[in-house]
């Protein structure tokens, strides 16, 4: 039987903690792994299994633990005409480019928005397993809530169940961190300064999280 041998290769991020009054969060940070080497003929290249192991010091790991998520690093947007092949994936961003009358300020718009990406979730990037399923479903949930930006609490639209939450932007959010100390004004329907502002840091978050791996041109189409 021949042995298994297993690459361990480590290091180590400070991280900055976050703490309010109900809660305390990490702050988020990418990391970009890549491999280089050539494999010999004969060995598999598609699947291949990678573990991803996060150590928390001992006395921060009964109260805190890392919400791991796997993304693309690369994610197209619909080929232009006669540019495409049979062979070209099918798993093309359908919801980008935005509409050039994308207002970021407008719940209307992120609604329509979040309803196209679900659709591109659960029509498109049907394997649950893969990097496209979870980039859009962390995309989904960064335009429900700036749709929603008082959720869970006021109004707002069911979505799929199929949509996971768990592990996602959704998670976060519910868990309080994206905006504890926002104070709504009364009766507020969804347009209050609070909410704009929300909208203004979940669009800049989107944006960020887009731009590393939509790489096919501006998030908005030109008019």
């Amino acid at each position: 039987m021949s042995a298994v041998s297993h690459v361990k290769t480590s290091m180590t991020v400070m991280n900055k903690l976050i703490r309010s009054e109900h809660n305390t969060a990490a702050s988020p940070f990418n990391i970009s792994v890549s491999f280089v080497g050539v494999l010999p003929p004969g060995i598999p290249t598609s699947k291949i299994p990678v573990e991803v192991v996060f150590i928390l010091p001992e006395a921060y790991a009964s109260y805190i633990r890392p919400v791991m998520q796997v993304i693309p690093t690369a994610v197209g947007g619909p080929p232009s005409d006669g540019e495409r092949s049979s062979s070209d994936s099918e798993l093309y961003a359908t919801f980008l480019p935005l509409p050039s009358t994308f207002n970021h300020h407008d719940a209307g718009c992120w609604e329509a928005l979040a309803a196209e990406i679900q659709s591109w979730v659960l029509d498109v990037a049907v394997d649950v397993n893969s990097a496209e399923r979870t980039w859009g479903t962390d995309a989904f949930w960064m335009a429900y809530c700036a749709a929603y930006p008082t959720f869970p609490q006021g109004t707002w639209a069911a979505w799929n169940p199929h949509m996971r939450i768990v592990g996602t932007f959704g998670e976060r959010w519910l868990m309080g961190a994206e905006h504890r100390n926002k104070q709504h004004e009364d009766n507020c329907d969804g347009d209050c300064r609070d909410c704009m502002q929300i909208r203004d840091d979940i669009w800049s978050e989107f944006q960020a999280f887009v731009r590393l791996f939509y790489t096919d041109g501006p998030i908005i189409r030109a008019e």
